[in-house]
């Protein structure tokens, strides 16, 4: 199957839509590789397609970090990432490991690799040949980014704005020869729909 060129998209639908075609396609099964900062929308996608792909599977390294973290402090259920993150910094190969194992295992047609993915050498062991890579390119500016990063409070005091912008400036734009195909998100708005919740009441505070 030849390589797609780069597919621009302004909704989470368009994604969705897109992947199934890949599914049929695609002479092997999907994977879907997000590149992107902290709060660009990469889980809140997840969780979207995982809604709407019925062999769907998100490999998270979050939930790697808070499965670990549990194992090792059962007695701190329910802290929050800021503790977390410090805790298992030292366990940071072995959480990738983990999440490298959970994607060529997995039996799904469609696997989504919740981590930012943000170099080449980062994102270079997620893209396996079993499999039809599609990176999921975010296209959003710094500000807005920003702005929905400040609106994640499980996240926003683990995570301080510099590194977001760190982490921004570091995004590389996918290459040609990295992936079988390249989709591009640019939203407009983050629907409620989109963002997981079911209705939708007045003005959408999460656009």
């Amino acid at each position: 199957m030849k390589k797609f060129n780069i597919i621009r998209v302004r909704k989470f639908l368009e994604i969705a839509l897109l992947t199934k075609a890949f599914v049929i396609a695609a002479p092997k099964p999907v994977a879907l590789i997000p590149i992107g900062p902290q709060g660009c929308g990469k889980t809140s996608l997840g969780l979207y397609l995982s809604r709407k792909i019925r062999s769907f599977e998100m490999i998270s390294q979050d939930e790697i970090r808070k499965s670990l973290f549990l194992q090792m402090y059962p007695e701190e259920n329910g802290v929050g990432f800021e503790r977390i993150y410090e805790a298992l910094r030292p366990k940071e190969p072995e959480i990738r490991r983990k999440a490298i194992e959970a994607l060529k295992s997995s039996t799904k047609e469609v696997v989504y690799v919740d981590r930012m993915n943000l170099t080449p050498a980062s994102r270079s062991d997620f893209i396996i040949p079993e499999r039809f890579n599609v990176a999921i390119y975010f296209d959003l500016p710094l500000d807005e980014i920003l702005r929905r990063h400040k609106n994640r409070p499980d996240k926003v005091l683990a995570i301080p704005d510099h590194i977001v912008i760190s982490c921004f400036n570091m995004a590389e734009f996918p290459k040609r020869d990295e992936f079988d195909a390249r989709v591009i998100l640019s939203p407009i708005r983050i629907t409620r729909e989109e963002s997981g919740h079911e209705k939708d009441k007045g003005n959408l505070s999460n656009e």
